[in-house]
């Protein structure tokens, strides 16, 4: 996947180059505002992109089933979310995939409701499970385009 030019890229360089020894861990994430030099945030949220793998045990079309049916993607720790975009199959870059948009409100503290929005995808590639997750506020501050692109660009495997 491109990096998305001026965030902040925070690495966990022991998962990052070590994947067969990793199970279910954070590999890289980019931040748009780095808090230790802004306080500038325009949006409660900071969008955000993390990429994490983990071991799956899953045969494909288990994996497709499972991840097609919308009740999978009920996270009940937030106070309101709506899937506005349904799971379906995509294909970017030659390589099958489950994408998902829910869109998420839970409340802060001191701001009263805060609302996000998650462009999920996920890709099961041998015994990995990749999930690649675009986060931003959709109602103040949106990363619509600068996701497209980097969605188009994601490469699983070699």
């Amino acid at each position: 996947m491109l990096e998305p030019e001026g965030w902040t890229k925070e690495l966990n360089r022991p998962n990052y180059f070590n994947l067969d020894k990793n199970n279910g861990e954070n590999l890289v994430t980019y931040v748009k505002y780095n808090k230790k030099l802004t306080t500038k945030a325009t949006a409660p949220i900071n969008p955000t992109i993390n990429v994490s793998v983990e071991h799956n045990g899953s045969k494909p079309e288990n994996f497709e089933k499972q991840m097609l049916n919308t009740i999978n993607w009920n996270e009940t720790y937030y106070l309101e979310h709506k899937i506005v975009k349904s799971p379906q199959l995509v294909e970017i870059n030659g390589r099958k995939g489950i994408t998902a948009t829910v869109h998420f409100t839970y409340k802060s503290h001191g701001t009263g409701k805060t609302s996000f929005r998650k462009r999920i995808y996920y890709f099961l590639e041998g015994k990995k499970l990749y999930k690649i997750v675009l986060m931003d506020d959709h109602t103040i501050e949106t990363e619509t385009k600068l996701f497209d692109d980097l969605a188009n660009s994601i490469k699983i495997g070699k």
